[in-house]
């Protein structure tokens, strides 16, 4: 899925220009569940419960020059199938398409782009029937079993749907409605919200039938970014997709035994990282059945460095599952748990809401309790910002943010500090240059080591600041190593020249010194001054840096 995304997101600046605010007439989200359960008779009982969570997207269009025809897309996303206890991605449902829409209210024609398995849009035109609701107190609906007939009724914003009746595609097959209720809410485009429960019996000839029920719900949620809102109304100049064919829950199953004998005796450090993962890769879907194994912790350290970074290079929701259950559990070994948050900045890729809901959850509880551990991870957190993009990135860095602004603990807020300087984003500056006076030393220090590295105006003015201000020498000794990332007026310069012939503290002298061989733009002065110095320069090692700085 990740793969298809990057893909698609290569055509942003194609949909851009393609995508029209005059085309969209509202723009719509939802979270979705579904709950299904069936019973098959043939031969045996086959009983199977299925769970479905995940959002759907939606724009209206505005009619063309030459139709008339309300024309919507929809975007099923973050889609994930859990059942027997065990999540799996729901990929092949993650496909734009347009549905048309009649004055009735209901949805009768779709159309899918070329490549689209006839199973997925059988699914995903069952979901838009959780939206079909007819202005006519009865109607005839089709749907990817044939059709079927409904009361519908309405009453103050209220829809309610009841199924009455099943025509089959196929004659031989016959589908009775034993139960069927559902309702929903007016919304701005289209509905607010919207539940619903059925059971239907498919019988074929006398050979086998199936029962089959089904709950579902459906809310409003805030828009997030997403494909659907770059296409335009024109699904042939939408992005070709390339359709991964899912394998069988036996080839799964398959997969998982061979990746399981790799590991149990398999030299996994002679293998390269990228083929490693790459392997990896080709047996993403079997990743999740090999998860208890790997919090056995049976690895050498050389097999785990090497598994885990290669995990960390395959980079999809795959291995993100894997890598956010082995930092949730208590068995994994604080060594792994440090193998496994470096292996979250491997990859470059958009991570999934379900991956920033897992990373947050960790956030809150913590990973270890080594505090160094916790750290790590809080760290991790921070390079990730720096090196994805995407939604759920943004809200990483804002829930930094957030926990700092939070914090009552020092050693909370500089950690938090120094994660946000992780991200390198330059929007973080003021909120980090507004803990420059804070009342722990502690604090004060990361705030000057971190506005040397996210280097701007404003975090220069913030350390000259602290420079004059701040009496503590650690502090000031932060402050004058982060300065010399700076080309420094005249005034500064001749501070750190002070600094460097008058303090006591050999560490703060040597800092100065430091700073001031940087000062390009004052050579001549510094080179001056300096050499002045080495009459009375006392510490061996500084007397060696201020001979550097002469003769570079």
């Amino acid at each position: 899925m990740i793969g298809r995304y990057k893909k698609w997101m290569g055509f942003s600046a194609l949909l851009a220009s393609q995508a029209f605010a005059s085309e969209t007439v509202c723009e719509a989200q939802w979270s979705i569940s579904v709950a299904a359960t069936s019973e098959f008779y043939f031969e045996q009982v086959t009983y199977q419960h299925l769970t479905l969570n995940g959002s759907l997207q939606a724009k209206k269009l505005h009619p063309t020059e030459d139709s008339t025809e309300e024309r919507w897309v929809f975007h099923f996303i973050d889609g994930e199938y859990l059942a027997d206890g065990e999540s799996y991605s729901a990929d092949e449902l993650e496909y734009p398409f347009i549905a048309i829409r009649e004055e009735s209210g209901l949805f009768t024609s779709f159309e899918f782009q070329e490549g689209l398995k006839q199973e997925s849009k059988d699914q995903l035109i069952g979901m838009i029937d959780y939206f079909q609701y007819s202005s006519k107190l009865n109607d005839k609906v089709d749907d990817s079993n044939g059709n079927y007939l409904a009361d519908f009724t309405y009453s103050e914003g209220a829809h309610g749907k009841n199924k009455t009746k099943y025509n089959s595609l196929d004659p031989e097959l016959t589908i009775t409605v034993d139960q069927s209720k559902h309702k929903a809410m007016d919304g701005v485009c289209l509905l607010e919200s919207g539940q619903g429960k059925e059971q239907l019996t498919f019988k074929y000839n006398s050979d086998f039938y199936l029962e089959s029920s089904q709950k579902y719900s459906f809310d409003k949620e805030d828009i997030t970014e997403g494909l659907i809102w770059g296409l335009s109304s024109d699904i042939d100049t939408w992005p070709p997709i390339n359709v991964e064919t899912k394998p069988s829950l036996l080839e799964i199953k398959q997969d998982e035994k061979e990746l399981l004998s790799l590991l149990m005796t398999g030299d996994l450090s002679s293998i390269d990282a990228y083929d490693l993962a790459a392997l990896l890769n080709e047996k993403k879907y079997a990743l999740d059945g090999i998860k208890e194994y790997l919090a056995e912790d049976s690895f050498t350290n050389r097999d785990a460095m090497r598994f885990y970074h290669s995990l960390g290079i395959v980079d999809n929701s795959f291995s993100h599952s894997i890598i956010t259950y082995l930092l949730g559990e208590e068995s994994v070994s604080d060594n792994t748990k440090f193998l496994v948050t470096q292996a979250l900045l491997q990859g470059e890729g958009e991570i999934s809401r379900k991956t920033y809901t897992e990373l947050e959850a960790l956030l809150n509880v913590g990973i270890s309790l080594d505090r160094d551990i916790n750290n790590s991870y809080l760290l991790a957190l921070g390079s990730m910002v720096q090196y994805r993009d995407g939604e759920e990135v943004k809200k990483l860095n804002d829930l930094l943010s957030t926990r700092l602004t939070e914090s009552d603990n020092p050693n909370e807020k500089a950690k938090f500090i120094t994660s946000l300087t992780n991200t390198a984003d330059e929007k973080n500056i003021d909120l980090i240059s507004s803990y420059h006076d804070d009342s722990s030393v502690y604090v004060q220090r990361n705030v000057a080591k971190s506005l040397g590295k996210l280097t701007s105006e404003k975090a220069q003015e913030t350390l000259e600041d602290m420079l004059h201000s701040s009496s503590n020498p650690s502090v000031i000794n932060e402050v004058v190593q982060s300065l010399g990332s700076y080309e420094l007026e005249e005034e500064v310069v001749g501070t750190l020249l002070d600094l460097a012939a008058r303090n006591d503290n050999d560490q703060l002298r040597y800092s100065a010194i430091e700073a001031l061989g940087h000062q390009d733009q004052h050579t001549d002065v510094v080179q001056e001054e300096l050499r002045k110095m080495l009459a009375t320069e006392r510490s061996r090692k500084n007397f060696q840096a201020i001979v550097d700085v002469i003769e570079k």
